[in-house]
C-alpha cells in the first residue's frame, strides 16, 4: 500500500486493519495472522522510525492495529510479516 501521506495533532494515533490474499490461489482477503506495524516521521527530508511507536495486527483482533504517541507531523507505516 503506498501513497498515502498522514499528518495528525499532538498526542494522535493512526489506526486501521490489515488484510493478507487468502492463500491457495482462491480470491479474497483475510485478517492477517500477524504483522508487525512501525510508524516512521518525516524529520527534514528523511524518514526517521519514531521508536516511541508501534503497533500489532493480528488474526485475534479481526487484522486491527493502533500506533499511539504519535507528536505532530507527517507519518509513513511499514507493515512486517512475523512469519517471513
Amino acid at each position: 500500500l503506498t501513497g498515502f501521506d498522514i499528518r495528525i495533532t499532538e498526542g494522535a494515533s493512526i489506526s486501521g486493519r490489515v488484510f493478507v490474499a487468502v492463500p491457495g490461489g482462491t480470491t479474497g482477503l483475510a485478517p492477517t495472522k500477524s504483522m508487525e506495524v512501525t510508524a516512521y516521521r518525516l524529520e527534514g527530508a528523511e524518514w526517521v522510525k519514531f521508536e516511541a511507536a508501534s503497533g500489532v495486527a493480528s488474526s485475534f483482533t479481526g487484522g486491527r492495529y493502533q500506533v499511539s504517541g504519535l507528536l505532530p507531523g507527517s507519518y509513513r507505516l511499514e507493515f512486517t510479516d512475523f512469519f517471513q
